[in-house]
């Protein structure tokens, strides 16, 4: 049976968010007036779908819903946003000043070649590998795609499709492929901001499953994930997207593979750095 917009407008629970840092700027969850389909711009693909404006502080019981005062167990249905030590990123200093004073993608993609950074990027895996892997039984992470990702600023969604450079707008991860009633048993990611300015992480807090439950009537026989996660967001849009403000040298640990979601660079100036890695990653350091 499927659900009227009006029944899942309001937020339902389902992923949680753990915040370990205290934001002094205030609370860094943000809602969105629902979801807008095949966005208006050549920069998008057709089925693309995206955040609709504007944003607003969610109600007291909305952030109950979506957060959790104690680390979920289950690292696939949860989301951290963490801090990692500024020692740990200091070598990454460089790209962050060049961005800083305007340096474009072209001088940023300079920098990285004529200088290596695959010291500093080895010295985070193995801060994460001691400190955030859920276990030494699973494999150690690894980097994602090429480990540091350069995004232009003042982007709604910036994930690209390879082929055609269009925007996909809001997506699940297949990296590993896993079924869809055990998506959250994939690996997950960290992606630490090493830019100048904010930057957001965007997500739908229904995991995947959940939401085949409610649309499997018009997807059955529909196995790709972003398919049926788009599905979802046309039957109900105005459900909210969630945003969660990622600060420089604050990281988010999300189930990637398990959540609709991009990131954003709304709002900012300067090119935006990320280090991205995968495997099984804890949601908060370990003693």
């Amino acid at each position: 049976m499927i659900e009227s917009d009006a029944c899942v407008r309001s937020l339902i629970s389902g992923i949680k968010t753990f915040v370990t840092i205290a934001h002094g700027r205030g609370f860094p969850i943000e809602l969105s007036s629902g979801t807008l389909a095949r966005p208006v711009s050549s920069w998008y693909d057709n089925d693309a779908v995206v955040p609709a404006g504007p944003w607003r502080r969610p109600t007291s019981r909305e952030a109950a819903i979506l957060t959790c005062g104690f680390v979920p167990e289950d690292y696939g249905s949860a989301i951290s946003l963490v801090s990692l030590p500024r020692s740990i990123l200091q070598p990454f200093e460089p790209l962050r000043a060049a961005a800083a004073v305007g340096a474009d993608n072209r001088e940023l993609n300079a920098l990285l070649a004529g200088s290596t950074f695959d010291d500093a990027t080895h010295s985070v895996m193995n801060y994460v590998n001691t400190h955030l892997r859920t276990s030494t039984d699973v494999e150690p992470v690894e980097e994602l795609n090429g480990g540091i990702y350069l995004r232009a600023p003042a982007q709604c969604t910036v994930t690209t499709d390879p082929n055609s450079g269009k925007h996909i707008g809001l997506h699940v991860d297949n990296w590993n492929n896993y079924p869809i009633a055990s998506r959250g048993k994939a690996p997950n990611r960290i992606t630490i901001n090493l830019g100048c300015e904010d930057r957001f992480l965007l997500f739908v807090n229904i995991a995947i499953g959940a939401m085949y439950e409610r649309v499997q009537a018009l997807v059955r026989g529909v196995y790709h994930t972003t398919a049926i996660g788009r599905v979802f967001m046309s039957l109900f849009p105005s459900y909210p997207v969630v945003r969660l403000r990622i600060r420089p040298g604050e990281g988010y640990i999300a189930p990637t593979e398990n959540i609709v979601h991009d990131a954003s660079t709304t709002g900012t100036t300067a090119w935006d750095i990320t280090l991205s890695l995968r495997g099984r990653i804890a949601l908060v350091p370990k003693n």
